[in-house]
């Protein structure tokens, strides 16, 4: 991981001050987390800036988590009394019906008032355009597109507010940011991709290798993330002069391929363990 200041970018902590200014007029904070790190890509201290308002987590990507690991996280929600609502896969679910789910779930007063929370990347603009309806706020593969806090009238009583991403402090900590740089995150400045790979893999292999090796159209049983990446070479030809396998293009191919969705069924982090 690449040394950086762990202070807030200048544009971030503007929409910090902002979203305390609207603390008194905010009453809904819609929160957003990656379905493949569900507990990471939370931002709580953010939500610490809404004193009072109604709370209610919308899990994004859920089409390229575990499904087993995404069900046990929704069941840990349910234990720790978090309101939880997996966000729809495909914009043609019913919006309306979706709106009102997040009502019922969040206990949000009638006249509704809320903020979008979440990091770069983890599908804030897009729970946005889906709610208005239409497409009002840029949406785009790289951390931050979103750079200043917007109203956005919903129609009816339900009024949007749109913040920028937040990069959580947990990405002090090496594997958290490694994490959250899979998840795309943080921009391509902050890590390197041979680390990032290597994390990937050491975290992966154990559960879903079957997954990467149908993806990578590779035969290994091998969990050492080094020798997968030697499989992967060979299998895409990947040399440098003299037949020497070139590594340094299998890093960055496998975390585009990840952080893309292109590697599905993949989940980062596992819940608690139920109590007995």
């Amino acid at each position: 991981m690449r040394g950086r200041s762990r202070s807030m970018p200048a544009h971030m902590s503007a929409a910090m001050r902002k979203l305390e200014e609207l603390s008194g007029v905010i009453n809904l904070a819609i929160q957003t987390v990656d379905a493949r790190a569900p507990n990471l890509t939370r931002c709580d201290f953010i939500i610490r800036a809404l004193p009072g308002c109604s709370q209610v987590t919308l899990v994004t990507k859920a089409d390229l988590a575990d499904p087993k690991a995404l069900k046990e996280w929704l069941a840990h929600f349910e234990r720790e009394g978090i309101p939880t609502l997996v966000f729809p896969h495909s914009n043609r679910a019913p919006r309306e019906r979706f709106i009102d789910k997040i009502r019922r779930a969040s206990g949000a007063p009638e006249n509704v008032r809320a903020a979008v929370i979440g990091l770069p990347n983890v599908g804030k603009s897009t729970v946005m355009n889906y709610i208005v309806g239409k497409r009002s706020v840029r949406v785009g593969a790289q951390p931050g597109v979103t750079r200043a806090v917007q109203l956005v009238n919903a129609g009816g009583n339900f009024v949007l507010v749109d913040t920028p991403g937040v990069v959580t402090p947990q990405f002090a900590r090496r594997e958290h940011g490694l994490s959250l740089a899979l998840l795309g995150c943080l921009q391509d400045s902050f890590f390197n991709p041979d680390e990032a790979a290597l994390h990937l893999l050491a975290r992966s292999l154990p559960f879903y290798c079957r997954i990467f090796n149908e993806y990578y159209d590779v035969e290994t049983e091998t969990c050492d993330p080094v020798e997968f990446c030697e499989a992967v070479a060979r299998r895409r030809g990947m040399l440098r002069k003299g037949g020497k396998l070139d590594l340094d293009r299998v890093y960055p191919l496998i975390v585009q391929d990840f952080s893309t969705g292109r590697i599905f069924g993949v989940s980062l982090e596992a819940p608690p363990a139920a109590p007995a």
